[in-house]
């Protein structure tokens, strides 16, 4: 009988271990299953977050898209409407053309050419002729030009200056066109206020009377350089103009 109940004894205290052994192992089961639990949910956060950063991106790339996109259709817009406001006014597609060159009459033409190619050449100091063309046969007509193409007399832009005879363009910029387009006249006839370019010899060479003047596009400083770069791609004149550079 004593032995019996030692035996019950021992039982109760094998059952009591046990479990106490399943319940210790339960709550460090509860603890893992919470540790995972606190590990995936910071894991879905960071993907969470990471996925916000990536729709972040895409939509800071559309935005910047649909920018350029509005500052091309703005671009076009202003021609559209200057276009419609030439018509307006009644002048007409001829008459537009005329005004966007430096008009000078045949005999002048002559003595340009007359003076340039043959006077010229034999002088050791050339300045005076040059400038004594200028101020006598260009300058006035040129002025008139630029009064016409340009708003408010000057700004700052994108230009081009277009061979009648070859098709040849050259693209520039400046944040004072009128200043830059008189310097291009003054440098084809000799008077070399900026840098030499292809486009000034072959204004000497065609006649600057064969070549149209217009203001593509008016924008601020800032811009300058990139609506350059794209002007010149858009018309080529890289590739088969004047320009010898891609701009910018």
């Amino acid at each position: 009988m004593r032995q019996t109940q030692q035996q019950l004894s021992d039982t109760q205290t094998s059952l009591a271990v046990i479990q106490d052994a399943l319940e210790k192992s339960r709550s460090y089961q509860e603890i893992e299953l919470q540790n995972y639990q606190k590990d995936l949910e910071e894991k879905l956060l960071a993907i969470d977050k990471e996925h916000d950063i990536l729709i972040g991106d895409k939509q800071a790339a559309f935005k910047l898209a649909m920018d350029e996109y509005d500052k091309k259709l703005e671009s076009k817009r202003s021609l559209y409407l200057a276009a419609v406001a030439a018509i307006q006014n009644g002048i007409s597609e001829e008459e537009k053309d005329i005004k966007r060159h430096i008009n000078i009459d045949c005999t002048a033409q002559e003595d340009i050419d007359y003076l340039l190619n043959n006077v010229i050449p034999k002088l050791r100091n050339p300045d005076i002729l040059y400038k004594l063309i200028w101020s006598e046969y260009i300058q006035k007509n040129t002025n008139e030009m630029l009064d016409y193409i340009l708003p408010n007399r000057d700004c700052s832009g994108i230009y081009k200056i277009t061979n009648d005879i070859t098709k040849q363009a050259y693209i520039g910029r400046s944040t004072s066109v009128r200043k830059r387009l008189t310097d291009h006249v003054k440098s084809s006839v000799g008077i070399s206020t900026i840098a030499d370019q292809r486009v000034h010899k072959a204004m000497r060479e065609e006649g600057i009377w064969n070549f149209t003047f217009e203001l593509i596009e008016e924008c601020p400083r800032e811009q300058l350089n990139e609506r350059e770069k794209y002007y010149i791609q858009f018309f080529s004149t890289e590739q088969m103009g004047y320009n010898q550079k891609a701009g910018g």
